[in-house]
This record gives C-alpha cells, sequence and structure tokens, in this order.
C-alpha cells in the first residue's frame, strides 16, 4: 500500500479558497465515507483547520501515476464541496514517507502560520478522532496517527518551540504577569472592546486573571465582552478611578492621541500603594510617554511587546532543528515498526518452505533409523535450519516494501532464491 497526503494551506491559497474547502466537524464523517468508495482507497483521514485542509489516503498500488491520482483526490473534495475543480497548482501533494514527514511536522507546530502555535496539536488529534468514529482508519493510518500526536508532544515538552508569546495581545498580557508574580488573585483593568481588547480577554481569562475589568466608550461593547470573558464591566468615565485600586492595565484602545494627562496619572500613582504596570498598545499611545516617569508607574508600549514577540520568535526557530531531530526518531520508529509488518508474511513463507524441505529430507530417513536415532537428526535438523534462516529472517526484518523507503532488493532475492511466491 502507498500513502498520499494532499491539502491547500496558508502559504498556497488565500482565505477565499481556504473558507469554501473547510469542514465541519458534522460534515467529515460523510466525507470519508466517500473517500473509502474511491477506487483502490483503503483507510483516509481529513484535518481542517483555518489555515488548512488535507487529506491523507492509505491506497493499493496502483500503475497510473502519482498525478492522476492527485487530480482524483482533489476533484473529490471540490465535488463534495459543490465547488468547479480549483487549480491544481493551489495544492500541495506529498507521498509516502514525504507525506508523513509532512503530517508530523503540521501536528507539532511547524507547518503553522505562527511557528509552534498550540492548537494545531489538538486539531490533529480531533482529526483522528472523527476519523476513528468515521470508521476511515486501519492499522496505517492508526499507526501513522499514534506517530504524529507523539511527535507533537515530543515537540512541545523537549524544545522551546511553544515557549513565549507570539501575538502581540498574548505579549501583552504575559508582561503583565511577570511585572505581577501571577494573575490568578489580580484585577487587571482592559480599556477598549475592539477586536485587539476581544483578544487580549480571552488571554487574560485564560490565564485566569482574578478579575477582568473592561472599560470601553461604548458601554455596551464593553458589557458584551464582559460576558464573553467572565469579566465585569465599569465606567470608561471613572477609568482613573479604577486604576487607582486595580494591579494591571492593559490599552488596546485606538485614538488620536494620549487620552489621559500626564497631571492625571501623577494623581493616581501618588495614592496608590503599590506600583502599577500599564501595557500600552494603542497606535498613537494611549498614556504619554512622559508618564514613565512617574514613581511607582511602569509603562510598556507596543514597540516593547514587538521586542518580547521577536525575541520569543527566535527562541522558537533557535528550537527547530531539536524539533526536527524529535520528528526524524519518530519517523524512525515509525519506519522500523513498517519493516517488521510487511517482513512478516515473507518470513511465515521461507520459514514453511524450510520446515517443508526439512521434513521431506527426514521422511526418507524414517524407515533407515531407529526412533531414538530419528529424533535426534529430527532435533539437529530443526536447529540447523533455526542457523540457517537466522540472518535472511533478520535482513528481512530490516528490509520493507513501500511506502517507506527500504532495502526492497533483499525481499526480491529471498523470493527469487528460495522461490517464495510474490
Amino acid at each position: 500500500m502507498k500513502l498520499l497526503l494532499m491539502g491547500v494551506d496558508h502559504r498556497m491559497a488565500p482565505v477565499a479558497v481556504r473558507e469554501r474547502i473547510s469542514f465541519a466537524d458534522h460534515e467529515v464523517g460523510r466525507f470519508l465515507e466517500g473517500l473509502l468508495a474511491l477506487p483502490l482507497i483503503r483507510e483516509g483521514v481529513l484535518l481542517s483547520t483555518c489555515n488548512r485542509t488535507e487529506i491523507l489516503a492509505v491506497y493499493d498500488k496502483t500503475n497510473e501515476d502519482n498525478e492522476a491520482f492527485e487530480v482524483a483526490l482533489a476533484d473529490y473534495l471540490c465535488r463534495f464541496k459543490g465547488l468547479v475543480p480549483l487549480a491544481r497548482s493551489l495544492f500541495y501533494a506529498h507521498h509516502n514517507e514525504a507525506a508523513l514527514r509532512h503530517l508530523f511536522r503540521v501536528a507539532s507546530g511547524l507547518e503553522s502560520m505562527i511557528l509552534g502555535e498550540a492548537q494545531i496539536l489538538g486539531q490533529v488529534r480531533d482529526a483522528y478522532h472523527l476519523c476513528c468514529m468515521a470508521a476511515s482508519n486501519g492499522v496505517m493510518i492508526n499507526k501513522v496517527m499514534h506517530g504524529a500526536l507523539s511527535a507533537g508532544k515530543r515537540v512541545r515538552s523537549e524544545t522551546e518551540i511553544g515557549l513565549g508569546a507570539v501575538s502581540v495581545s498574548l505579549a501583552a498580557v504575559e508582561r503583565l504577569r511577570d511585572c505581577l508574580g501571577t494573575l490568578s488573585d489580580k484585577s487587571i483593568l482592559l480599556l477598549g472592546a475592539g477586536e485587539m481588547a476581544r483578544l487580549t480577554a480571552q488571554h487574560l481569562a485564560a490565564k485566569k486573571a482574578g478579575r477582568i475589568l473592561i472599560a470601553n466608550r461604548t458601554p455596551e461593547r464593553a458589557a458584551i465582552l464582559a460576558e464573553e470573558a467572565g469579566g465585569e464591566a465599569v465606567s470608561f468615565s471613572g477609568a482613573l478611578h479604577t486604576m487607582g485600586q486595580c494591579d494591571g492595565v492593559i490599552s488596546a484602545i485606538r485614538s488620536e492621541g494620549a487620552i489621559f494627562s500626564q497631571a492625571e496619572l501623577a494623581l493616581i500613582s501618588a495614592v496608590r500603594q503599590t506600583a502599577l504596570p500599564v501595557v500600552d498598545m494603542g497606535v498613537p499611545r494611549t498614556f504619554p510617554p512622559e508618564s514613565e516617569a512617574l514613581p511607582g508607574f511602569m509603562l510598556y508600549d507596543i514597540d516593547h511587546l514587538n521586542q518580547q514577540v521577536d525575541a520569543t520568535l527566535e527562541r522558537r526557530r533557535a528550537a527547530l532543528p531539536q524539533a526536527e531531530r524529535i520528528i526524524e526518531e519518530e519517523l524512525e520508529r515509525l519506519r522500523t515498526w513498517h519493516r517488521s509488518k510487511q517482513a512478516l508474511p515473507m518470513i511465515r513463507q521461507l520459514e514453511a518452505h524450510a520446515e517443508r524441505v526439512r521434513l521431506e529430507e527426514m521422511a526418507r530417513l524414517s524407515g533407515l533409523l531407529d526412533k531414538k536415532r530419528f529424533l535426534e537428526i529430527d532435533e539437529m535438523t530443526q536447529h540447523l535450519v533455526q542457523e540457517i534462516l537466522r540472518e535472511p529472517i533478520r535482513r528481512l526484518r530490516e528490509s520493507g516494501e513501500a511506502p517507506l523507503p527500504s532495502d526492497q532488493h533483499i525481499a526480491d532475492s529471498v523470493k527469487q532464491v528460495f522461490q517464495l511466491q510474490a
């Protein structure tokens, strides 16, 4: 059998294309059922996220060239989604070991839009679950998906590929956490209710901030975001008062300039008993830059955050060689399993052939020897056959057939020498 992975991702196609071939969970089972109905296909799994749609298919060997099979799979995908066939240039295709390596890299976050992002590992796990629910899995898909998940887990736990913030909103939250030591018992004031504020509120909730206080010039939008994030909407006009009582501030407001004066912030600084870390994501800045000089006022702007994100990305890129070594180790484990699996039928044939020859020769001796001598020679020939076959069997176990590269000539030679079936 062979492997083919075909897909479309953020590198190959714009979102206008990706959204047309993305799948909701309830569509996956029917898609996989149709996939197995295609000629030659034995197993399959579908991975669909906002940035990629990929099909991994296990199929019988065919005399058709790879491109014809790729076209058939791409056409089925488009036909299922009710689309005219998409340009072939939008798809990528990987065969056999290249398909495995790509899948392992995807599960490890190495092919993500943001290097090392964590969500993809869960999405690969969900894709495998849906595949099992649709009964489109088999021995090969099971082994491959377990290998991909193992690679992804090891890369995340053994390298720094997933550490640190790679978005400005997450960097803002992590900067506050670093200043405060923890967020779990802290009150955080979030200024704004737009998209950047929404992402920041999600990160605050994920980090289990004690209280999330949201102030916006449009109170209704603050109330909606507060409900989504499990926070509290507070008055924007009373934001200065709230600053005097909270533990940290994040500003995600778009304005034409600073909305707080130096004099107002000086009053806040004077009444506070503890330092106030403020992360200002606004451009232009919400807080005047000179407020950084106020006692106990710790101000970080967008440039600080961008430097933090750049440093994180650099650390992640530095972890790439280690991540790739882990992937190769997991691929080698799969190769070893596959070689052993592919060799078993031939090993059984070889052992049966040798035993048949041995029994034929022992039958010739049965009338010439007494029972004791016959049994002695019978035991001796069994050991002899085992010793003769030891090296061929060892080499067969180390060899295998496609889809993984191997010493195919070894298996062919054994077939010819011992006249075994193909």
